[in-house]
């Protein structure tokens, strides 16, 4: 499953090009462009960079902290979150292309000290036990069948007290929609 999502979502990408090629035509320049600039192309979740910054807040971020973004396609929630707070965030994507256009993003926006993006399996991050503050998932979890490898890994990765944010949709079978709920949850609590 997991290749063949890589292979969908990676298949003849040239990410990087493609995106510098439409902000040029929509008369950007690449050396004075703002995470603002890049919102309508990363952000691209329900209620965009409001949502991200809404999050950042529920996860009373810090210039110490640092985020996994879980899930991180294209890097907008974390260069929006390192440019608010000024911490350091780390993105897994499982398709290489979308990474390495993120850290072609950040560049742009002089964040690349701040933001790193990694090739990986969210339900089997390389990262060690207790790495992370915070840990966030932005209308990923939606889309594996094996959330609890996902939550799982979340917890494992997170310092004691550590908060994991999940911004998704959610439906149980035959469930009516419903408002979105915020919460949190920390690492000493049960996922």
């Amino acid at each position: 499953m997991v290749d063949r999502v890589a292979s969908h979502y990676g298949e003849n990408l040239e990410l990087t090009g493609a995106i510098a090629d439409k902000l040029r035509s929509a008369g950007k320049n690449l050396d004075e462009l703002t995470t603002a600039d890049l919102g309508i192309v990363d952000e691209f979740h329900i209620r965009g960079r409001k949502a991200t910054q809404e999050l950042g807040a529920a996860m009373k971020l810090t210039s110490r902290s640092h985020i996994l973004d879980i899930g991180s396609g294209l890097g907008g929630p974390a260069r929006t979150l390192a440019e608010t707070y000024g911490c350091r965030v780390t993105g897994i994507d499982l398709t290489k292309a979308f990474c390495d256009a993120a850290m072609a993003m950040s560049g742009w926006v002089g964040l690349e000290n701040r933001v790193t993006f990694e090739q990986g399996d969210a339900t089997k991050l390389p990262f060690d036990d207790g790495a992370f503050d915070a840990a966030m998932t932005t209308h990923v979890a939606m889309n594996i069948a094996a959330k609890d490898k996902v939550y799982a890994e979340a917890r494992r990765v997170l310092k004691p007290g550590g908060i994991f944010a999940v911004y998704d949709v959610l439906q149980g079978r035959g469930a009516k929609s419903s408002i979105p709920c915020r919460g949190r949850a920390t690492r000493r609590s049960a996922i």
